[in-house]
C-alpha cells in the first residue's frame, strides 16, 4: 500500500502523543548526559591535574644534550568527556506536523507511507540516531552506580 487516507484528528492524537513520549525520552537522555559529562570532566580534571604535574617535572627535569625532547601527551581516557554526542530534541519535527493538521481544511489526510512511518509509527530518519544516543547513556548511567 502506497497512500492511506487517515482522519485528521486521529492523526493530530496520535503526533501528540508520540511527541509527549519524544519529549520525555529527550528529557532523560539530556539528564543522563548531564551525568555523565559531570562525571568525565571531574575525572579528566582529577587525572590531568597529576598528568599535568608529572610531565611540567619531567619537561624541568630534562637537560639539553642529555635527554630527548619529553613529547607533551595525555591519557585517551583523559580526552572521553571531548566525544559525549549531546542528545538531540526532535519535538520540532512533530509539532511542525501538528501545526500543519490545525491548520488543514481537510477532515481527511492522504499519507505516503513514508509519512505514515513518521507520523504514525513513530519511524523518524532521526531515530535511529537519537534511540543511539538515549541508550547510550542509559548504560553509562547503570555502569556509574
Amino acid at each position: 500500500m502506497r497512500d492511506v487516507k487517515v482522519k485528521r484528528d486521529e492523526l493530530k492524537k496520535v503526533l501528540e502523543d508520540n511527541l509527549v513520549k519524544h519529549k520525555a525520552a529527550y528529557a532523560e537522555a539530556f539528564a543522563d548526559y548531564k551525568e555523565a559529562a559531570e562525571k568525565a570532566i571531574k575525572t579528566f580534571i582529577t587525572k590531568s591535574g597529576t598528568e599535568a604535574r608529572a610531565l611540567l617535572a619531567k619537561v624541568k627535569a630534562a637537560e639539553l644534550d642529555k635527554d630527548a625532547a619529553v613529547p607533551v601527551t595525555l591519557d585517551r581516557e583523559l580526552l572521553d568527556f571531548s566525544e559525549l554526542r549531546v542528545p538531540t530534541s526532535h519535538a520540532r519535527s512533530y509539532e511542525q506536523v501538528i501545526r500543519m493538521l490545525e491548520m488543514s481544511v481537510e477532515d481527511t489526510i492522504t499519507l505516503p507511507s513514508d509519512q505514515f512511518a513518521c507520523y504514525v509509527m513513530d519511524d523518524w530518519g532521526w531515530k535511529t540516531e537519537f534511540e543511539g544516543t538515549r541508550n547510550f547513556y542509559a548504560a553509562a548511567k547503570l555502569k556509574m552506580r
